[in-house]
């Protein structure tokens, strides 16, 4: 009795370890929590000005002329679009995240401007 109790026991902890580990790789998988991609606050390292890029294709950023952002494609690379509050107008910008490091580019009138930030 002894013996299987041991056992028992043995075996929920095993249990638990591999339900516990199955929920920490679906967290990293959502975007949400894990530290990929570009989903999450990121810094601009010219100005200090804070982004935030949300999971459901929103960005916040604030202090800027911007009334709304929005952006698409994946964990590395994709488009981000960004609406004016003052002529109504908009621009599209390239992204591209490379581990904590995210760049931002725009190439308005043949002209092309980069932007960096870095993760918060």
């Amino acid at each position: 009795m002894k013996n299987s109790m041991k056992c028992l026991s043995i075996i929920m902890v095993m249990i638990m370890m591999m339900l516990a580990a199955c929920a920490q790789e679906n967290t990293s998988d959502s975007g949400e929590s894990a530290k990929t991609g570009i989903v999450g606050k990121w810094k601009d390292t010219s100005d200090g000005s804070i982004w935030e890029f949300k999971s459901n294709g929103t960005a916040d950023i604030p202090g800027t002329n911007i009334s709304s952002a929005e952006w698409t494609g994946n964990d590395e690379a994709g488009r981000v679009v960004m609406n004016f509050r003052d002529d109504g107008g908009y621009a599209s910008f390239s992204y591209h995240v490379t581990g904590n490091n995210l760049t931002i580019t725009s190439e308005d009138c043949g002209v092309m401007e980069q932007y960096n930030f870095t993760r918060m």
